[in-house]
């Protein structure tokens, strides 16, 4: 299979064709380089969400769920590879998704799941944010080991809030196992949160969000940022984060990567809904708790690569590495997402205004435009 367009590679865009053959990419031929040829279609690399609960009604942490809609509905947002996120819960609700879903990892036939993210129960009761406040815990090795032995490596990324006691034991465990450590929902102290950074931890759970403001002379968490060896998470959907505090992210980080944080009522006309045992008010594209709080976001990720990108925070080329090479090298994978021989062909095709076309997986056509 041959595609010809513009071809976003990782350190620039050029005109040109892409061949893939049995799930890979074989071979990238320039046509012609730095001429305008913005009248054609974008082929790009399929994006990697590494923090996102659901869609169209379905949430990772509740029952109600339709593996190959939900994997099929996702191609729709440029993701072509994810993490099953699940929120806070009971420890027998957390076992039952995970196991669910690992056992069932084959009927996800449009994107791809890598693994779980596990975003709580370890977080502070006073950013718990859309999180319930009833199964928060402190810092349980022991829990966590429990899922890593019946599930291996499926466990790639535990939430923790490193104020809380057992947090220096727990992350230190978690690093052994090679389990991502993510820093969030948190009102820690810089010190305490450097502690664990230096055990280890290395992900700023979407960074400037349920965490303690920063302060001139109390950075607290947010001072990780101009840590080497941090990965900030960035939900850019214009509503969690300003365009100012977007680009002095980035600029002081540039491990920054992209997520969607979408929740269910992504896809979902504006109404009622429940989130994780919490009322839900979708309205005008955001979705609100009670108190007024975002309980996450509407966001598909390929529309946060272009609000990265037509706010002139990124080129559009580095606004894609956020969202596939950079998002897979914070949780220890290889960048096989990239345009790149040798990478899986997964690769999206959309137009100047970002209006997705196609999504191949693996060299297979799962989604095109009606």
């Amino acid at each position: 299979m041959i595609l010809e367009g513009n071809l976003i590679l990782k350190d620039r865009i050029i005109y040109g064709k892409v061949d893939f053959s049995s799930g890979k990419i074989v071979d990238i031929k320039i046509l012609k380089d730095r001429e305008d040829y913005s009248d054609k279609l974008y082929i790009g690399p399929g994006l990697f969400d590494s923090h996102i609960h659901g869609l169209a009604g379905y949430d990772f942490s509740e029952d109600n769920f339709s593996i190959e809609d939900f994997s099929n509905r996702l191609l729709k947002c440029g993701v072509t590879r994810f993490l099953i996120t699940i929120k806070t819960s009971s420890y027998d609700n957390i076992y039952k998704r995970i196991k669910y879903f690992y056992e069932n990892r084959e009927k996800f036939t449009g994107s791809k799941p890598l693994g779980v993210f596990l975003e709580g129960p370890f977080i502070s009761s006073s950013y718990s944010g859309s999180q319930e406040g009833k199964y928060i815990k402190k810092p349980d090795p022991s829990f966590i080991l429990d899922l890593y032995k019946e599930f291996g490596s499926f466990i790639n990324k535990v939430l923790l809030a490193p104020e809380l006691e057992g947090s220096e034991e727990f992350t230190k465990i978690l690093k052994d196992k090679k389990i991502n450590v993510s820093l969030g929902h948190s009102g820690s102290n810089y010190s305490d949160a450097k502690t664990c950074k230096d055990l280890g931890a290395s992900i700023l759970n979407h960074t400037f969000n349920a965490m303690r403001p920063y302060k001139n002379r109390d950075p607290g968490i947010l001072g990780l940022i101009l840590e080497d060896n941090i990965y900030p998470e960035l939900i850019y959907d214009r509503n969690h984060v300003d365009i100012i505090s977007a680009k002095l992210l980035t600029r002081l980080n540039p491990n920054t990567f992209l997520i969607s944080d979408s929740i269910k009522t992504l896809f979902l006309p504006d109404g009622n809904y429940k989130f994780g045992g919490l009322d839900v008010v979708k309205k005008n594209g955001k979705s609100l708790l009670k108190n007024g709080k975002l309980a996450g976001s509407n966001l598909k990720l390929l529309d946060g690569v272009k609000n990265i990108y037509e706010d002139g925070i990124k080129s559009l080329n580095d606004a894609f590495y956020m969202a596939s090479g950079m998002a897979l090298k914070a949780h220890g994978f290889d960048d096989f997402l990239g345009l790149k021989k040798g990478n899986f062909a997964d690769i999206i095709v959309f137009d100047k205004n970002f209006n997705l076309k196609k999504v191949y997986v693996e060299g297979v056509l799962k989604y095109e435009e009606n």
